[in-house]
């Protein structure tokens, strides 16, 4: 596999990032620059809201901002091509039919191999650890094993940039032991992918990410108007 570096700039945007049978939320990205390196997993660190699901969300080419630019090994890219080669993890194929019957995860993964050419079916199944058993249901009927399967759909599809969704602390150490996102993470990054998993605490995500980025969303912050706000009040009461 080629060697990817991406480069993400983002002006300050608002951002609705979603995942079917998950949750939602309303991101606010300050304005960024980072660059993402083949083979590494980073730990995108920030509370809830502060961007870090917004910015995992616009890698994988779900959202585009007005003031976004992304370059993959020097290139500017537009939403399409990020589309191709970015990964919602979580999730399965997409579609723009929203009548279209969700396949099963066998068959996601076969057409995959037919378009990609990456791998055998048996040697996806083998290297994710999935179950024989439930291959033949949707995507969105399994439990934990859900997060496994889909990055093997990804994976499947030759996906090079493989993006969570915000994962509180409980739900991130949850992943590791239920899902072992310690393993199937891993499994990517030797294959030159470069994961991005955003989260609200270092403490977890430092024991499998290469690199942290803490996000230092100023919003977030001590407020000096809100302080304000409340010393006045304290010293003169409800305003008339």
């Amino acid at each position: 596999m080629n060697n990817y570096v991406v480069d993400f700039n983002v002006a300050e945007s608002i951002v609705c990032p979603s995942m079917k049978g998950y949750g939602a939320m309303s991101d606010l990205i300050c304005s960024s620059q980072y660059t993402f390196h083949s083979g590494k997993i980073y730990g995108i660190v920030g509370e809830c809201g502060s961007g870090g699901w917004g910015i995992s969300y616009i890698l994988c080419g779900r959202n585009w901002p007005k003031e976004c630019e992304i370059k993959i090994n020097g290139k500017v890219v537009n939403r399409g091509e990020l589309e191709k080669v970015g990964w919602y993890v979580g999730e399965g194929v997409r579609h723009r039919n929203h009548f279209f019957q969700e396949k099963s995860v066998k068959k996601q993964i076969e057409e995959g191999i037919r378009k990609s050419g990456v791998s055998s079916v048996e040697d996806v199944i083998r290297k994710f650890h999935l179950t024989p058993e439930r291959l033949s249901v949707q995507l969105s009927i399994l439990s934990w094993e859900r997060w496994r399967a889909s990055a093997a759909i990804g994976y499947a599809h030759n996906c090079r940039i493989f993006c969570f969704p915000w994962l509180d602390t409980c739900y991130l150490n949850d992943m590791i032991t239920n899902s072992r996102l310690d393993i199937f993470s891993d499994i990517l990054k030797q294959e030159g992918n470069i994961i991005i998993i955003p989260t609200e605490k270092q403490g977890t995500i430092e024991m499998i990410a290469d690199e942290i980025i803490e996000i230092n969303n100023p919003r977030f912050g001590v407020s000096s108007l809100a302080k304000e706000v409340v010393e006045n009040y304290r010293k003169d009461g409800i305003p008339k």
